[in-house]
């Protein structure tokens, strides 16, 4: 027999009462209580409330059958259980009421408050309020020129966001959207407030002033549209100068019936660029409102998007919103990551073993313990997640060569070779290395971050700007499953598991590359590492990438091998200067990540005319550097700024910012790798790393990025 399932409270549907109704918690419920519609009643239902002492939150009154004469009054009242329930059954025994219904329990209903709000605003104001009742779907009922009445329907936490008042979230505006519009003002404003919140928190009363600023004050100014048209000229007079128009397209559109201004948009492509109707669509909409002979707020608005709307945290919040709200990419060696205790970490769209974690192994303890082995013995690392491209064609030398900054044109089959991708205007956006597997086949690889735009890039260059050259690019990330093995053992276990193969550096040099057998499967070797050491990446087709992974685990258990997630290959990769995605965080040069010599001064590339302006070339120019703190013990923060004097007043001039920390497993201390101003120069100086986040001010060295294995032998021996 199955269990008897009740919802708490009850209903006509119900024998049962599960409510405690000795309860002392207060209850709002809505009941709708069916009248005869006569002279009287609604004095004397309000007479039981008001008689007893029970409270009355909203009353609505409204005929329901004419025929019959019968009405019906809607009440929201608030009370205990028991309270509640004295209420209905009062309500019950009067003459005139036919029935009592308590919509709160009794199934679905809908419930809404109405509200009408005045809105006193002027100038660019009256824009914000229209944009935000549309927003709201809030109605004008009445318009002067000083202000909107807007009518609003809905529940009371709609009403209660459209209205100004108290935050329902704890937090504090500050800046533009608080009406604070100039720099000293937000400033001061800002500081103000951080003050306020900082005593709060830690009980410690230093206020600091606000900086001064140099600000130029708006003036007033007259209103102006367009430009006035001079007799006898039919030159074109342009809105919005991304779409190209003109006052000309406008009067068109009027002209053939268009007067909703979201037609005139669509007729004119008016505010359909970057500025999303905030810029051009202001003079639009006074344009029309000058022809029509109407104001303004008469005429509406368009819908304003993103990036003038702003983006709610909510909408971006990620993958934890929901299991569905955004596919989750998996690695064909997924499951045997779970099975053995992997804590995953997001990488982009991919899901990403971040250390695998040994009994009670804190994240620092475990990454410590794995990449320490790499440096030992020998580590495996799931790379699967890396870009892939093939590239294909008579061409395929040709294109590489204008998308990196180094040469391509004579690289010799079966090698490989690092490569730099700038975007036009210099900065860089994206590293990898490029394989040559036959005479007009490449093999590309790019970051996990920048796969698809890698992707894109070169199909914008190949169909707009280059059709001429002859040349394919398809995505093959999925294709292949990818593992790296690296460590001081990595060639034994390497020959080991190829036994056909000449594994010696002779055989597989440094940035070669051979095809093999992997026990009956055919797999790709590349020799070239990302952690510094003797290293070797290994692919297969996806479907056996489990059984490479298992294969791999197999046979290096001779060699003490480990597999290592991507915090241990993080540490090994600052160890040895390495960049990577903090480091081309879309602000940064060849020059500032000390890849100048990457930079080919004979041949042409995208970004390379961009490479010679003036900040470009400046003999200060940032570069990255090495830092590591003088007690050798303190960590530093990410993110922490570089100083000279921890103790000069604010703003103090930063010099530069710490891009990645780890603990260095070869010297047992702590090293980050820091983007510095002069940076060239700086190497022996004596700053201090500063983090108001973390509350630290740590003496810090400035030394070498190249903090271990400064000549790069281990990877070439």
């Amino acid at each position: 027999m199955n269990a008897l399932i009740l919802k708490k409270g009850s209903s006509k549907k119900s024998a049962y009462n599960l409510k405690n109704t000795a309860s002392d918690v207060l209850e709002t419920h809505t009941l709708a209580v069916l009248v005869d519609n006569e002279s009287g009643v609604l004095a004397r239902v309000i007479g039981l409330f008001s008689g007893r002492g029970y409270n009355i939150e909203s009353l609505t009154v409204a005929e329901t059958n004419h025929i019959d004469n019968l009405s019906r009054i809607t009440i929201v009242t608030t009370g205990t259980p028991s309270v509640i329930i004295q209420i209905k059954a009062q309500l019950a025994r009067m003459v005139a009421v036919h029935d009592v219904h308590d919509l709160t329990v009794e199934g679905p209903s809908v419930e809404r408050e109405l509200a009408m709000v005045k809105v006193v605003s002027s100038g660019e104001s009256r824009v914000e309020a229209l944009r935000t009742s549309e927003i709201f779907r809030a109605s004008v009922v009445d318009t002067t020129l000083e202000s909107f009445v807007f009518e609003l329907t809905g529940t009371p936490e709609k009403i209660d966001a459209f209205v100004p008042g108290i935050s329902k979230q704890n937090e504090t505006t500050l800046g533009a959207a608080n009406g604070t519009f100039t720099l000293e003002e937000t400033l001061k404003s800002s500081f103000e407030t951080g003050y306020e919140l900082s005593k709060k928190i830690t009980n410690n009363d230093n206020k600091t002033s606000s900086p001064t600023v140099m600000e130029k004050k708006s003036t007033t100014h007259d209103k102006f549209w367009c430009v006035p048209l001079p007799k006898g000229k039919t030159y074109k007079r342009f809105l919005d100068f991304q779409n190209d128009v003109a006052v000309s397209d406008v009067e068109i559109a009027l002209k053939e019936g268009y007067r909703s201004i979201e037609h005139v948009k669509r007729y004119t492509t008016l505010g359909m660029a970057t500025d999303q109707g905030k810029t051009s669509n202001l003079n639009g909409l006074q344009l029309v409102s000058n022809i029509e002979n109407k104001i303004v707020p008469e005429v509406g608005h368009t819908t304003f998007r993103p990036p003038y709307t702003p983006v709610t945290i909510g909408a971006i919040v990620g993958r934890e919103v929901g299991k569905h709200s955004k596919p989750t990419r998996k690695s064909p060696m997924h499951t045997w990551h779970e099975k053995n205790n992997a804590v995953f970490v997001d990488a982009g769209v991919w899901l990403r073993p971040r250390y695998y974690k040994i009994g009670e192994e804190t994240l620092f303890e475990g990454s410590k313990r794995e990449a320490k082995n790499v440096r030992t013995n020998v580590g495996v690392c799931d790379v699967t997640t890396l870009g892939k491209i093939d590239i294909k064609g008579p061409d395929a030398a040709e294109l590489l060569n204008r998308v990196y900054t180094n040469a391509w044109l004579k690289l010799p089959v079966g090698k490989a070779r690092y490569g730099v991708m700038l975007r036009e205007d210099g900065i860089v956006m994206d590293d990898g290395t490029t394989t040559r597997i036959s005479e007009n086949h490449y093999h590309m690889t790019t970051t996990t971050a920048q796969a698809a735009n890698v992707l894109s890039h070169l199909e914008y260059y190949l169909q707009l700007v280059w059709p001429e050259l002859n040349v394919n690019v398809v995505s093959t990330t999925e294709q292949w499953a990818g593992a790296a093995i690296a460590g001081p053992k990595s060639r034994d276990l390497l020959q080991k598991l190829f036994p056909n193969i000449d594994a010696s550096n002779e055989g597989l040099p440094f940035m070669g590359y051979l095809e093999a057998d992997l026990f009956g499967v055919h797999a790709r070797i590349f020799r070239i590492s990302f952690s510094g050491e003797l290293a070797y990446e290994v692919n297969v087709e996806s479907d056996n990438g489990n059984f490479m992974w298992e294969k791999i685990m197999e046979v290096g258990q001779e060699f003490k091998i480990q597999p290592y997630g991507t915090e241990a290959l993080s540490t090994l990769r600052i160890e040895m200067g390495h960049i990577a995605g903090s480091e081309l965080d879309g602000r940064t040069i060849p020059y500032d990540n000390s890849l100048e010599g990457l930079v080919s001064k004979k041949k042409d590339f995208i970004g390379k005319r961009s490479l010679e302006r003036k900040a470009f070339i400046a003999e200060d120019r940032q570069k990255v550097v090495g830092v590591v703190p003088i007690d050798k013990k303190t960590s530093i923060p990410e993110g922490s700024h570089l100083v000279k004097d921890a103790m000069a007043p604010t703003p103090n001039p930063k010099l530069g910012y710490i891009s990645a920390s780890c603990w260095s497993v070869e010297y047992d201390n702590p090293f980050s790798l820091a983007i510095l101003k002069d940076g060239k120069n700086m190497i022996g100086q004596k700053l201090f790393a500063m983090s108001p986040l973390k509350n630290k001010t740590i003496p810090v060295e400035i030394v070498s990025s190249h903090y271990v294995d400064p000549k790069g032998e281990r990877v070439r021996s």
